[in-house]
């Protein structure tokens, strides 16, 4: 009985073995099928999601794909942020392939949202982009995310990035416009790869301006992290904080996430302040559709309630993103 060497019983893997039961001990009693699931979860908005084409990554699904699957699981819209362009120029010709896809499947409409990225592809801090995305519908208006100045240093990346400070502790100038845009067309701000003071700078400005709606994108993510005292800060001073599906369940791309984390979020600063998001598709994880299914089961599993469920992915974002 000695003959294999039983990799199983060796001490690295007793923790490991002890907290994945403990997990599946716990969500034991949970008795709720999937079909109460989806009406829980009828009417949801994602967002944040990165679909194809984008030339800054290939992505697995089109934004097409996933509005006409948004429509299958009956959520009630989902925002596409496209890094390498102006989303908006595209949104029209989505909705059309939605709409036309629900009206052939008997199905209720879904709504598509996007707007611009403030990356290197649009010329940056540039508010002849921001005004253009408005002029097509545009809803967001983001802050630089990959060409970010603060992501290419946490990154140790070589290349220079956006800046959207000044080397005095200002926003650059053109940001003082953007903020006027957005406030004029009561658009949302999402507030992405920045340092958290670059972000707070940008919020208290942003609402100095008379901008109604700001996210704080994916907080948990480590190229912008916060703290969850920062986050309650920012909830106070009236942003909405993204609570993230990349970002805070632990996957191929990020082994390393404390899989509680959210849980503290959530129980720590309530619910009303908080939006749903998966900011997938990567060609390693799921599609964005099932993932934010999958994302409230395991909030489910981890003790949030079926109400703030309801409260995070359907109510809250339709707040943001309706009115």
């Amino acid at each position: 009985m000695e003959k294999y060497y039983e990799e199983s019983l060796q001490a690295e893997w007793a923790d490991r073995i002890t907290e994945s039961y403990s997990i599946l001990k716990k969500s034991a009693g949970i008795t709720l099928p999937q079909s109460e699931i989806f009406d829980l979860l009828e009417g949801a908005f994602d967002t944040h999601i990165h679909a194809g084409p984008d030339s800054f990554a290939k992505r697995c699904w089109t934004e097409a794909e996933v509005a006409c699957k948004a429509c299958d699981y009956r959520m009630g819209g989902v925002v596409f942020k496209l890094q390498s362009g102006i989303g908006a120029a595209r949104q029209i010709f989505v909705q059309q392939i939605a709409d036309r896809y629900a009206e052939e499947h008997a199905l209720e409409k879904v709504k598509t949202f996007s707007g611009v990225v403030l990356n290197k592809p649009v010329g940056g801090i540039n508010p002849y982009a921001v005004e253009a995305s408005f002029a097509m519908g545009g809803k967001y208006v983001w802050t630089p995310t990959r060409d970010a100045a603060h992501h290419k240093k946490a990154s140790r990346a070589k290349d220079p990035g956006i800046e959207v400070v000044t080397d005095q502790g200002e926003l650059i100038p053109e940001m003082y416009d953007i903020l006027d845009m957005i406030a004029k067309n009561d658009g949302i701000l999402g507030l992405s790869h920045q340092s958290t003071s670059e972000r707070f700078l940008i919020l208290d400005e942003a609402k100095k301006r008379g901008v109604r709606k700001i996210v704080m994108e994916h907080p948990q993510m480590h190229v912008n992290r916060m703290t969850i005292e920062q986050m309650r800060e920012a909830r106070d001073k009236g942003a909405y904080i993204g609570i993230c599906y990349a970002s805070a369940v632990p996957s191929f791309l990020g082994a390393d996430i404390d899989r509680g984390e959210v849980a503290d979020i959530i129980h720590t600063l309530g619910t009303e302040r908080l939006v749903a998001q998966t900011d997938l598709t990567q060609f390693q994880t799921c599609d964005p559709v099932e993932g934010l299914y999958l994302f409230a089961k395991i909030l489910i599993s981890l003790g949030v309630t079926l109400e703030e469920i309801r409260k995070i992915f359907v109510e809250n974002p339709k707040e943001l993103l309706l009115t």
